[in-house]
């Protein structure tokens, strides 16, 4: 008979309810980090899911792992309805905190330990770029959230956009970054056939995101107008029907309607590929939490050009061009450096080298380590557990 003893493990359950179409960023990062932290040995994991059908995300592969378990939790996030439903939940679920990787998610109150993800303050920051009804909600339901949880963040910015919004103490060892999945670094163009299924034009500028107003995507197809003809806009993302798009009334203003696709869905498959294809990204954003595609389109070799904000400075460093936001004729110059007939080929060649050196620092499995960490600093130990084998 031999004794052995088992580390002690964690239990963590996780607000898995963002698996899903309506939360392309977010469900994005969850996905990736969930990836990594399934293989921990010391971690159980219990994911709370909708049981929603996702073309993105499957909540259910991750049952095969054996760390994980499934539970069913179908409130929607935004319920004032569930703060009782998490205690119970979590109850019955014996998990020693949660991980709510959407802040809104997360019970008011109440007992047990759990850590909230907070990725931005767009809605603080305008009072257009929040759905009618929402935003007085929304910051009185953060302002409890942050003083009743344990707060990360993803970036510096987000971190000082909290503390001067919610004065929420987020230290600089409490950010969570992003990370770029491996696929990106070994993308190639997309395939002919691949193009044509998508509907690509031969040259344009990529834009990657949900069309809402801090997006400010109106401000490139400005832009767009002020380029050579056969330049396209290519626009991937869903439209927020909550909130106004001005987007086709200006393309039909511009005369540019010819020269712009909207793609909605884009599979997961395609899009390194699509990143490897474009000329060019723009990111046009007025305000963001971290700046993700930039990542990507660095890693896939394509430039990148963004607005002149603190987090696109924090994340895109030395490795992008930027443009002050709103202002199409500084777009249009920057997007004429590093693509079309114009382009200052050394600009471009050095932006592609140091872009890539940039999105190689932030890796998925550093941000799950450095989550994990602050899992493990939040939730209690269990005891070690002794088995006996008998041979």
């Amino acid at each position: 008979m031999q004794t052995s003893t088992e580390g002690s493990t964690l239990r963590v359950g996780v607000d898995a309810r963002v698996l899903s179409d309506k939360y392309h960023g977010i469900g994005r990062v969850l996905d990736q980090l969930l990836q990594r932290l399934v293989h921990e040995p010391d971690l159980e994991l219990v994911l709370f899911h909708s049981g929603e059908t996702s073309q993105r995300f499957d909540v259910q592969r991750f049952a095969a792992f054996p760390s994980v378990e499934l539970r069913r939790f179908d409130m929607s996030i935004d319920s004032p309805w569930q703060t009782p439903a998490w205690w119970r939940a979590t109850r019955a679920a014996d998990v020693d905190l949660v991980f709510h990787p959407y802040h809104v998610g997360a019970p008011l109150v109440g007992p047990g330990r759990r850590a909230v993800l907070v990725h931005d303050c767009i809605f603080e920051a305008d009072r257009r770029f929040a759905p009618a009804g929402v935003r007085l909600p929304y910051m009185a339901l953060t302002a409890v959230v942050t003083r009743t949880s344990e707060v990360l963040t993803v970036s510096l910015a987000s971190a000082e956009a909290l503390r001067s919004t919610y004065r929420a103490p987020v230290s600089p060892d409490r950010i969570v970054h992003n990370g770029v999945a491996e696929e990106f670094a070994r993308a190639r163009p997309l395939s002919v056939a691949a193009r044509s299924d998508l509907g690509l034009p031969e040259r344009f500028v990529l834009t990657v995101g949900a069309r809402r107003p801090h997006k400010d995507v109106a401000t490139v197809v400005r832009a767009l107008a002020l380029l050579p003809p056969d330049v396209h806009l290519v626009m991937v993302g869903t439209v927020d029907e909550r909130l106004p798009d001005e987007v086709p009334g200006l393309l039909d203003r511009l005369g540019v309607a010819d020269r712009a696709h909207h793609l909605p869905f884009v599979p997961e498959e395609h899009l390194p590929g699509l990143y490897a294809t474009a000329d060019v990204l723009a990111y046009p954003s007025l305000v963001e939490g971290f700046g993700l595609p930039m990542l990507e389109a660095m890693a896939a070799g394509t430039p990148v050009v963004a607005s002149d904000i603190p987090v696109f400075r924090e994340v895109g460093a030395d490795a992008a061009l930027f443009a002050a936001p709103g202002d199409a004729a500084a777009w249009a110059q920057q997007l004429r450096r590093v693509s079309g007939p114009d382009a200052d080929e050394d600009l471009r060649r050095s932006l592609l080298s140091a872009g890539r050196a940039n999105a190689a620092g932030y890796t998925w499995e550093a941000a799950a380590a450095n989550l994990l960490r602050h899992l493990r600093s939040t939730g209690r130990r269990r005891p070690a557990v002794v088995s006996h084998r008998a041979w």
